[in-house]
C-alpha cells in the first residue's frame, strides 16, 4: 500500500503578531485552525505520515498539543544551528517532545543545500551528533534542505547511518524505499487539494509532476513568485 508523507513547516494563529518573514517561509506557514481540520481528517489513517521541517517554535506551541490531543506522532527535522534561537525549538522542548514519542531527524547544521556544501561531512556529522546528544538516541533519518539531493549525497548520508532520506518530490511513498518523497502543505493549499492528496488522487500527482517539470526547466528564466505565473500554475494545479 502506498503511503502519503506530508511535509509541514511553521504554524501560526490567525491573529499572531509573529512575522513569518523573519523565518523566511511565509508561504509555508499554515494557520492553526486549518492544521486542526487537516489533522482531524487524517487522525485515523495509518497510511499517512506527518513530518515537519526546520524546527520552528510553533512545532512545540501549536503542533505538539494538537498531535497529542489526537494521539498522533510526527517526525521533526531540526537545523542544529537554530536550536535555542528565536522562533525555533529549544533543547528542553525537543527533549519533552521526544519523551512523548515524537521522532527527530536532522535537517543539516546550517540549512544550506547539501549539493552546495563543500564540507558535507562536517555539516552532517555535527548536526547529527548535536541532536543525538539532546534526544539521547540515534538519529536515523534526514531531510535534505530544499529537497536538493543526488545519488552521491544519498550514498554518503546512508554511510553516516542516516538510513532514510526524506526529499521534496511530490509523490506517494511505496513504504519500502529508503528515499521518501513528500507532499508539501502550504498556506496556498486549499481544502479541495488537501482532500485530493489524502484520497491519493493520481491526477493530482500528474499535475504536480507537470508543475515541477516546468519549474525545473525554467527556474533560471522565470520568476515563479510573479502573480501571473502563480495564476497559471494555480490553473494547471486544478484550481
Amino acid at each position: 500500500m502506498y503511503k502519503i508523507v506530508l511535509m509541514y513547516h511553521a504554524l501560526a494563529e490567525r491573529n499572531d503578531i509573529w512575522k513569518s518573514d523573519e523565518f523566511n517561509d511565509k508561504k509555508y506557514t499554515i494557520y492553526k485552525d486549518i492544521f486542526k481540520k487537516q489533522i482531524a481528517a487524517i487522525k485515523d489513517r495509518e497510511d499517512i505520515i506527518i513530518t515537519f521541517d526546520d524546527g520552528h517554535q510553533s512545532n512545540y506551541n501549536i503542533a505538539f498539543p494538537i498531535l497529542k490531543e489526537n494521539n498522533l506522532r510526527a517526525i521533526f527535522f531540526i537545523i542544529s544551528d537554530n536550536i535555542n534561537k528565536k522562533n525555533f525549538l529549544t533543547k528542553n522542548q525537543i527533549i519533552e517532545m521526544k519523551k512523548y514519542g515524537m521522532i527527530f531527524g536532522t535537517h543539516g547544521k546550517s540549512h544550506k543545500h547539501f549539493t552546495e556544501i563543500e564540507d558535507l561531512k562536517s555539516e552532517i556529522q555535527i548536526s547529527k551528533q548535536i541532536l543525538e546528544n539532546i534526544i539521547n538516541d540515534q538519529v536515523w533519518c534526514v531531510s535534505c534542505p530544499g529537497g536538493f539531493c543526488n545519488n552521491k549525497i544519498i550514498k554518503y548520508l546512508q554511510n553516516e547511518k542516516l538510513k532514510t532520506v526524506f526529499v521534496s518530490k511530490r509523490e506517494f511513498w511505496n513504504g519500502t524505499n529508503c528515499i521518501v518523497p513528500r507532499i508539501v502543505i502550504m498556506k496556498s493549499t486549499k481544502e479541495k487539494e488537501f482532500k485530493n492528496i489524502i484520497n491519493k488522487n493520481m491526477m493530482l500527482l500528474k499535475r504536480y509532476a507537470i508543475i515541477d517539470y516546468i519549474k525545473m526547466k525554467f527556474k533560471r528564466f522565470v520568476n515563479f513568485d510573479n502573480v501571473y505565473i502563480k495564476k497559471i500554475l494555480y490553473l494547471v494545479n486544478g484550481g
